[in-house]
Parts: structure tokens; C-alpha cells; sequence
């Protein structure tokens, strides 16, 4: 896929020297965002609230900082790793809005990793390569942020980390039409059926593990920010009125959780 960069550039400030041996990739978590006002919100932001290099959203990628400066996106150690930062919009209305605008990202970051000389993986366990929010949240030294993206959004549209990692390193399967592959996740417009809920531990009564359902999907949620994050996306795109109320709690050996894991098959990043 082809993409066109707008460049609607603002002079951020340096962040480490070089070289910069990462590539950050973000979605914006405002599910009313479009490409165009966050290219309007970040021109006229406290650029020590936090920068980024490129914005993807709407079919158009809109660069408004300049990389291989580092950037304040990550809210960690990493900051001075970036070549450059991408965001994803996160109002896709449709499979198609999605998928359209999914393809210039993954290809985007995979562009930018090629210019920058960084080796050409995602979230691999090496210093170098193509990271996740959620990555540098968990394995950057001194790490101050919560943020999990795009993770959870990837999910919503049936997009694993491991999906992800392909996309990004081979190219999109939705662009070759002889890819059958079935998403990880039904998709979101089709099924709404999403909720959370909690199994009590077989080792340790005091213990409960939370999964996120979707469809006839499940993943496991390691902690409260994804609980948190999680209970987010079921309230804007399958129960607006959703609350941790409505979460039940089963033994290991319930029938209804038994139920559940039967009917559903449960995926990992």
C-alpha cells in the first residue's frame, strides 16, 4: 500500500543522542480522534506534556515532528531510544476504516525502522527494534507510565501481538488476497459480546485471574491497568453502562466458568 506524508512539522525538543535504536508505536486512546485534530491539538500542546513524530488516521499520515530527536512519548528511559513515534487514530467506525488505515501503519513503522537502520522486529526481547507502548511500559528502565496501547485496540479489531509482529515485519495478510487467516477476535461491528470476568485461583483461594471475552475469544489480563483499559473498550464498544458489578467471580471448577472456556478459545500476546 501506498501513503502520502503530510508534513505539518513542529520543532520538538531533543530527547538523548544518537544513535536512536527504536521505533515507538502508539494509538491514541480518544475514540473521537480523528488524523486532522490531533495534528491540531499537538501544534498547539506544551510540548513537555509529551511528543510524537507521525499520526496515522483517516486514510492519511500527517507528520508534525521531525525524527531521530527522541521523543517524550513513552513516559520512561525509552524517550531518548526513539527514532520516531507513530499514533493511530481510534475511531475506525468500521472493519474497513480500520483495516485501511491499519495496513499505512504497519507499514509506516516498518518504513521508519528501515530509515533509521533499526533491525526490523517488534517487541522481541533486544533493545533495538520496533516497540509497543505496552512494551516500554513493562521493560523500560524507570518507567513512569500506565499506558498499554495499541494493544488493546489491536485486540478490538482481532489483532494479536503476534498478528501485529507479522504485519509489521512481512506486511498486512488482509493485503494478500490469498491469506485465509481467520482474525484472532470476531469483529467488533459484527459482535459486541464482550465482558470480563474472574476465576479463582486452583492453587490459591486469595487469588483471582481476570480474562476479557470477546466473541468467542478470550485473553488472559495480567493486571489491573488491562482490567482497567479492557473495561474501557466494553463500555464504548459493547455496554455503555458496564461497572466491575457486573464481573462475576467463579471458582475454578464452576460450571459456568467451565462453560465459558469451552465455548471460547483463548488467544496470548
Amino acid at each position: 500500500m501506498a501513503y502520502t506524508v503530510e508534513r505539518r512539522i513542529r520543532q520538538s525538543p531533543q530527547v538523548g543522542v544518537p544513535p536512536y535504536r527504536q521505533v515507538h508505536a502508539h494509538s491514541t486512546g480518544n475514540p473521537r480522534s480523528t488524523a486532522q485534530n490531533e495534528a491540531d491539538y499537538y501544534h498547539n500542546k506544551n510540548m513537555y506534556l509529551g511528543t510524537f513524530s507521525h499520526i496515522v488516521g483517516n486514510g492519511r499520515v500527517i507528520q508534525v515532528g521531525e525524527v531521530g530527536r527522541g521523543f517524550w512519548d513513552v513516559g520512561g528511559g525509552w524517550n531518548a531510544e526513539a527514532y520516531a513515534a507513530v499514533e493511530m487514530i481510534e475511531s475506525h467506525a468500521t472493519r474497513a476504516e480500520f483495516e485501511r488505515d491499519y495496513k499505512i501503519y504497519c507499514e509506516l513503522l516498518r518504513d521508519l525502522a528501515k530509515q533509521g537502520g533499526i533491525p526490523l522486529t517488534v517487541d522481541d526481547g533486544n533493545l533495538a527494534g520496533i516497540k509497543t507502548h505496552n512494551y516500554c511500559t513493562y521493560h523500560q528502565p524507570n518507567n513512569n507510565s500506565d499506558h498499554i496501547d495499541p494493544n488493546p485496540y489491536l485486540a478490538k479489531w482481532g489483532i494479536s501481538i503476534a498478528q501485529f509482529r507479522k504485519d509489521v515485519c512481512e506486511g498486512t495478510s488482509t493485503s494478500n488476497p490469498g491469506n485465509n487467516e481467520k482474525p484472532e477476535l470476531p469483529q467488533i461491528e459484527e459482535e459486541k459480546n464482550m465482558f470480563i470476568y474472574w476465576k479463582r485461583s486452583k492453587n490459591n483461594n486469595e487469588v483471582f485471574d481476570a480474562f476479557f471475552v470477546n466473541g468467542n475469544k478470550r485473553f488472559h489480563l495480567p493486571n489491573q491497568t488491562w482490567v482497567n483499559e479492557m473495561r474501557e473498550v466494553i463500555k464504548r464498544h459493547s455496554d455503555p453502562t458496564w461497572t466491575a458489578d457486573k464481573e462475576f467471580r467463579y471458582n475454578y471448577d464452576n460450571f459456568g466458568v467451565l462453560g465459558i472456556e469451552k465455548t471460547t478459545e483463548e488467544i496470548g500476546w
